[in-house]
């Protein structure tokens, strides 16, 4: 079972931008879903976190966490904060849907966020909006 304080390492590694560290908690063939988007391989999910990251500083704070053998369950407030703006058109040519908040401003996104686990090891993680999102004030 991973315990909270083995998740919060993870947290630091994604938090940190280091994917190498991030990726080695997932099994081989991972699946990440969230905002009808789906990435189904390692390096779909580095390439794009590599897109995202480059636009966009997240930060995961977790609310509430249960872990059990086969599942970690979240409720968390996921931080995004603009770095540099991102037109439309190339946000939707490589990730259709994908919100972008403009630079300098910051989206909160309220999530339930679902780990299945096998081993200690990400199989699939599944986000889905709690509540509505809301942009921060200057």
């Amino acid at each position: 079972m991973l315990t909270r304080a083995e998740f919060d390492r993870y947290l630091e590694f994604f938090n940190s931008r280091d994917y190498d560290a991030v990726l080695g908690h997932y099994v081989a063939v991972p699946t990440i879903s969230f905002g009808g988007i789906t990435l189904r391989s390692r390096a779909a999910i580095r390439s794009f976190y590599s897109f995202f990251h480059a636009a966009v500083d997240e930060r995961i704070l977790i609310d509430a966490f249960l872990s059990s053998e086969e599942r970690v369950v979240l409720e968390a407030r996921v931080h995004l904060t603009g770095l540099r703006d991102v037109s439309p058109a190339s946000i939707q040519a490589e990730y259709p849907g994908l919100v972008i908040p403009p630079s300098g401003k910051t989206l909160v996104l309220p999530q339930y966020i679902h780990y299945r686990v096998s081993g200690n090891k990400f199989e699939s993680a599944h986000c889905v909006l709690s509540d509505q999102p809301r942009l921060l004030p200057d």
